[in-house]
């Protein structure tokens, strides 16, 4: 939401709109509930610093990892939403599905 359409995902009225348009089953109030706990920022905490032992530095990145992937595959990281296509590349190459780089806006 933030990096696609530049909503301010820090604004609950955002998150509540989001959840809505999902079409998430957990009831708002749960969902929300949730977003708060101690449990998911642990867990957040704990995936920031993942990432950067990994060597990420910025928002997004995506790291795409398949331990069982096919013979070759290479865990590969991506910084920033305009590599969108090279992480649906390397999802599929980590599937062993077929893949090529193109460009969807031209």
């Amino acid at each position: 939401a933030y990096w696609g359409a530049l909503r301010d995902v820090s604004d609950n009225e955002v998150i509540r709109d989001l959840h809505r348009e999902a079409g998430l089953r957990t009831p708002i109030d749960v969902f929300m509930q949730r977003l708060e706990s101690e449990e998911v920022k642990a867990k957040l905490r704990a995936n920031t610093e993942e990432v950067l032992r990994i060597g990420g530095f910025g928002s997004p990145t995506i790291y795409v990892s398949r331990p069982e992937g096919p013979p070759g595959f290479e865990p590969e990281m991506h910084w920033g939403n305009d590599n969108i296509e090279l992480v649906e590349a390397a999802a599929l190459r980590a599937k062993g599905r077929p893949w090529r780089y193109h460009d969807r806006c031209g």
